[in-house]
């Protein structure tokens, strides 16, 4: 540990010290994949494989928690929507890619960083489209949580595996069927996107 941090902690602090880690590899892009499913979509259309790319920083270290942020681009998917029963249309509907901004903190046992805990927490903005129905397109920043626990596998490479909630409930479909001059018409609107969990495998990279 550098004699800033060794200062900072003689003197009584107990805030996080704003120092590089060991080997001074404080930026990191962070790459993950996993699989993730949706409330309010239709049984067997509500999993996905999802893939998020991340870049951050990790400018504060404090004991053996490392204190950061992150920007990160996830990948969407076209599902089904559950509809009520009074509709016998499918309704597509697209999750377009979404973008999040978190708070990082993670926790190793020891300077070695063998194991580690790690937990994100911010929030994702999301866009979802619809098709065969008149919905306006649904656009809303949500709560996101990530967790899980790594190992640290070089000098530039941590490996992990977390879990990924976006909470917001469920879609809240309403709609209303009319046949104005004997033509179907169906309008309607969503409350939420919906909560998405998932469990994912990472790689961080720090340079």
């Amino acid at each position: 540990m550098s004699s800033v941090a060794f200062c900072a902690r003689s003197a009584g602090s107990k805030l996080p010290v704003n120092v590089p880690d060991n080997n001074n590899n404080i930026w990191k892009v962070v790459l993950g994949g996993g699989y993730a499913q949706t409330w309010s979509i239709l049984p067997g259309d509500n999993s996905t494989v999802v893939g998020r790319i991340g870049f951050g920083v990790n400018p504060w270290r404090w004991n053996n928690m490392t204190f950061g942020f992150e920007a990160g681009l996830q990948s969407g998917d076209t599902m089904k929507l559950t509809v009520p029963s009074n509709i016998i249309l499918e309704i597509g509907s697209t999750f377009r890619p979404s973008y999040d901004l978190l708070g990082s903190m993670q926790f190793a046992f020891n300077e070695a960083e063998t194991i580690f805990f790690l937990v994100k927490a911010g929030a994702i903005y999301r866009e979802w489209t619809f098709a065969n129905m008149l919905i306006p397109t649904k656009a809303q920043f949500s709560p996101e949580l990530q967790a899980g626990i790594g190992t640290k596998l070089s000098p530039h490479v941590k490996v992990f595996a977390y879990y990924q909630g976006i909470y917001t409930g469920g879609a809240g479909l309403t709609s209303q069927t009319t046949r104005p001059g004997g033509v179907l018409t169906i309008n309607g609107a969503v409350k939420n996107i919906p909560t998405q969990q998932g469990g994912f495998l990472g790689v961080e990279i720090m340079f």
